[in-house]
């Protein structure tokens, strides 16, 4: 069995929808934990986060603002085969919401 990555990102739709500060973690509980903290950092008035207790197998956990938050979702096998090659060298695709490879990010 593969082991499941996960990873959170901020998630803004007011400047179109972008991913930032994405972070790469080895588990989703891992990845589950630090949701927890940054939600009830920077959205402290939103509901109670502690009724989020896994990560869906295809989708995500989101916590925040109708346009403003923080997600946390599992790697597909191709992000997991990208980030274990190229670390955080591994680029984001803003478009398909996707960890990708440097190198193909260069030949475009």
């Amino acid at each position: 069995m593969t082991k499941r990555y996960a990873l959170t990102y901020e998630l803004n739709w007011n400047q179109g929808f972008t991913m930032a500060n994405v972070n790469v973690y080895d588990s989703g509980s891992e990845a589950l934990r630090q949701l927890h903290v940054l939600c009830r950092r920077m959205f402290p008035e939103t509901k109670n986060m502690k009724e989020v207790s896994r990560i869906p197998k295809d989708g995500e956990v989101t916590c925040g603002f109708p346009f403003r938050g923080i997600a946390a979702r599992y790697l597909t096998d191709a992000e997991i085969k990208i980030y274990k090659l190229y670390g955080n060298q591994s680029l984001i695709d803003q478009k398909q919401m996707m960890i990708v490879s440097p190198v193909e990010e260069a030949d475009k």
